[in-house]
């Protein structure tokens, strides 16, 4: 009896999860934009900006949303993503900014900075 309860909690709890992110996007760089400010700059709370493997010069700003920014690590499970999706800032400053404000769903995953 009691697995069958643990059961139907870890459903619903999974379920709630799927249907909190039908919303949400995922916007692919570079594929769709060229750029990964320009994916954050489309995008809105909850969404996810993939970026494929490269080499990203500029510095990016979430600007106070509560998005979800990462490499291939994030679909695949595979941290060789990591160091093969750098953001390279070219030494002008600050290359991730966060604002203050930003939640505890504002994440950058699987990026060599």
């Amino acid at each position: 009896m009691d697995f069958i309860r643990l059961f139907l909690f870890s459903s619903m709890f999974s379920l709630t999860g799927v249907l909190n992110n039908l919303g949400a996007t995922v916007l692919l760089v570079p594929e769709a934009y060229e750029t990964i400010q320009a994916a954050i700059e489309f995008s809105s709370d909850e969404d996810t900006v993939l970026i494929a493997p490269g080499i990203y010069h500029e510095r990016i700003n979430f600007n106070g949303k509560s998005i979800v920014v990462g490499s291939h690590l994030l679909t695949t499970g595979n941290d060789d993503f990591i160091r093969q999706t750098i953001l390279d800032g070219d030494s002008l400053g600050t290359v991730v900014t966060i604002p203050p404000g930003s939640d505890r769903r504002t994440v950058l995953s699987g990026i060599t900075i």
